[in-house]
C-alpha cells in the first residue's frame, strides 16, 4: 500500500542514467527484503544507506482533464517496479532504466509509460517544475512537485556491481 500525505507526493522521476529504482519510503513495497548496500549519486557524488530491496506497485494516471469524462476505461493503471532499493534518505522516487525490461518510455511531445508488449499507454508522465521527467500518480496533478528545497536538475544513481554482489551472497545464505 502506498504511503499516505507528503510521503505519497515525492516525486518519481525518471532517470535514464540510473541503472536501478529507488523508493524513499517502505510502504511503497508490495514484497520486501531487508538488504544493508549502498548506492551512489552521481549527481552529488554523495553515497547514500540502502536498507532493502523489493517490488513496488505504482498507481498512474492515464488520462486526465475534459478526456476523464469521454473515457470508458480505467483512468488509472499500475506499473510494477522490481529490484525498486530502499533509500529513506534520498531526495525523491527514481524509476531507473531497468523498467525497460517491461515498459517503454516516450519523453517526446507526449509523455508516456507504455507496455512493451501492447504499446498501449499506461501512464502519464509530467515535468516537474526543476525539469525532470517524473510519473504522475493517481490523484496528482500536472506541473506539481513534493519535492523541497533546492532540486538538483538532473538525478542519477548506481548501484555498483560490488554492492550487487551484497544481495547475491544473502540470497545463497
Amino acid at each position: 500500500m502506498p504511503p499516505s500525505g507528503a510521503a505519497y507526493n515525492i516525486d518519481w522521476v525518471w532517470s535514464f542514467e540510473s541503472n536501478i529504482h529507488v523508493a524513499t519510503h517502505r510502504d511503497w513495497f508490495t514484497r520486501f527484503t531487508p538488504l544493508t548496500s549502498q548506492i551512489t549519486s552521481t549527481h552529488n557524488n554523495t553515497t547514500y544507506s540502502v536498507q532493502g530491496i523489493g517490488t513496488v506497485e505504482v498507481e498512474v494516471r492515464r488520462v486526465m482533464g475534459n478526456v476523464v469524462k469521454r473515457n470508458v476505461g480505467p483512468k488509472n493503471t499500475t506499473i510494477t517496479l522490481r529490484n525498486v532499493l530502499y533509500v529513506p534518505d534520498f531526495i525523491c522516487n527514481v524509476m531507473g532504466t531497468p523498467v525497460r525490461e517491461d515498459y517503454d518510455i516516450s519523453i517526446g511531445a507526449e509523455r508516456w509509460i507504455m507496455d512493451k508488449k501492447t504499446g498501449r499507454g499506461l501512464g502519464m508522465l509530467d515535468k516537474n517544475p526543476a525539469g525532470l521527467v517524473k510519473i504522475l500518480l493517481k490523484g496528482q496533478a500536472k506541473g506539481e512537485t513534493g519535492l523541497k528545497g533546492d532540486v538538483p536538475q538532473k538525478i542519477a544513481v548506481e548501484w555498483s556491481d560490488e554492492e550487487k554482489k551484497k544481495l547475491e551472497a544473502q540470497k545463497e545464505a
